[in-house]
């Protein structure tokens, strides 16, 4: 029986490099997602995902918000880069992650 994981987070790398330029320090939340490796780092995820048999996720962005990283355009740009990034892994790995809760092309 298939597991799927319908509110997973996760930071696309192109998100996380641009937010760990914006907010090098991290504070709060910020700071505690930059601790949980498998919300960047795909092997450390999917040897996690491996565990649990025939399972995938729905990904959706971590916290903190896009806007708290700026007003527009920074803000915009963050959400471009999270969608882009969010569809690219939907389309690399459709077995993983059939979908995300975000736009994807």
């Amino acid at each position: 029986m298939k597991k799927i994981d319908i509110f997973s987070h996760i930071l696309p790398k192109k998100y996380n490099e641009k937010m760990l330029q914006l907010d090098p320090k991290g504070e709060g939340i910020n700071k505690r997602v930059r601790q949980a490796t498998g919300i960047v780092n795909l092997d450390d995820r999917f040897r996690v995902m491996d565990l649990f048999g025939d399972y995938v996720q729905i990904i959706n962005l971590v916290a903190p918000p896009i806007e708290s990283f700026g007003p527009p355009p920074v803000s915009n740009d963050m959400a471009r880069l999270a969608n882009d990034g969010m569809a690219e892994l939907v389309n690399k790995y459709p077995d993983r992650f059939p979908g995300s809760l975000h736009r994807c092309r």
